[in-house]
């Protein structure tokens, strides 16, 4: 997938294996890798056209006995028929698999944990607030960056929600949003002004930012500090990673097009001593002190071909 780039600090604790290691096909970018047109678009391609050129061939083969040659036949059709159906219809519009590179999502996902992500649900209904959503990253989140790259973060503020983080919490509407899955509280306030998402950073030279980007005039700073919080804008979301303190979310680079989401994790399916569904109301194993931590990455090993998220 060529070089990895973790978004969000670190992204990559001590310990964890780099996932450029486990890489069981070639794709173009990283770590949010294009859709299926180059996640093992040359796989797919040799294995239609052996397909096919067997089809062809097989029928002509008089060297094979007619049992033997509708057996062939039969598995030649059957492979075609579920490279189709799988490669052109379900892993586009129906689910897909999906592995993380980084640590913004902890402890909910951690590293080279591998998920499935619904393609269609929101086909048939609108997103809920504490979804885990896959999207397409916006420009202002890929900095200067040209690569098409997919994030996943929890989705707090729908279209309409006055959104704020003060004191350690995210208000919703004036009211706390109960986060269990948070891997610590942010250490940042964040305020919606004007349409636009500001960071605020107390301790900071400059306390007020936008898009990272230091808010200097100090009319303009004082007048954000004592503004009310704003909402949302019509046809946006606002996301942000569960680990709140490394995570390059909404927070740093404002609002996500409702266009952009590609859909919602549902599953972690490996590890095995990790899978479970996906619930914003559970805490993670970790976080409980069970037997699953960051030791689950010595145990990863790649199982099917899947697409890495930020």
């Amino acid at each position: 997938m060529g070089p990895v780039t973790f978004e969000g600090g670190s992204g990559n604790p001590r310990g964890a294996p780099d996932p450029r290691r486990w890489r069981p096909f070639i794709t173009i970018g990283a770590p949010g890798c294009n859709s299926m047109e180059t996640d093992n678009l040359w796989w797919v391609i040799v294995a239609l056209v052996v397909l096919v050129v067997a089809r062809l061939v097989v029928p002509n083969m008089g060297s094979l006995k007619d049992e033997t040659r509708h057996s062939v036949l039969e598995f030649v059709d059957s492979g075609l028929i579920a490279l189709v159906l799988v490669f052109f219809f379900i892993r586009p519009f129906v689910v897909q698999a999906f592995y993380i590179p980084s640590g913004s999502m902890r402890m909910t996902l951690l590293e080279n944990d591998r998920i499935l992500v619904n393609k269609w649900i929101y086909r048939i209904r609108p997103p809920h607030r504490q979804d885990i959503v896959v999207f397409k990253a916006p420009p202002k989140a890929l900095g200067n960056s040209k690569e098409k790259k997919d994030f996943i973060k929890r989705l707090v503020g729908l279209p309409g929600d006055a959104v704020e983080v003060r004191s350690g919490a995210v208000y919703v509407n004036d009211k706390a949003l109960a986060e269990p899955y948070l891997q610590e509280p942010p250490d940042y306030d964040m305020k919606i002004v004007d349409g636009q998402v500001y960071e605020i950073l107390p301790y900071s030279q400059y306390p007020v930012q936008r898009n990272s980007e230091p808010v200097q005039d100090e009319r303009e700073m004082e007048r954000i500090l004592v503004a009310a919080p704003g909402r949302v804008p019509h046809g946006s979301l606002l996301v942000f990673g569960d680990n709140r303190n490394d995570s390059n979310d909404g927070h740093k680079w404002g609002f996500l097009p409702k266009e952009n989401l590609l859909g919602k994790a549902m599953v972690i399916f490996y590890p095995l001593q990790r899978a479970r569904l996906l619930d914003h109301k559970w805490k993670s194993v970790a976080r409980r002190g069970g037997k699953n931590s960051d030791a689950d990455y010595q145990a990863w090993r790649p199982m099917m071909p899947s697409r890495a998220l930020l």
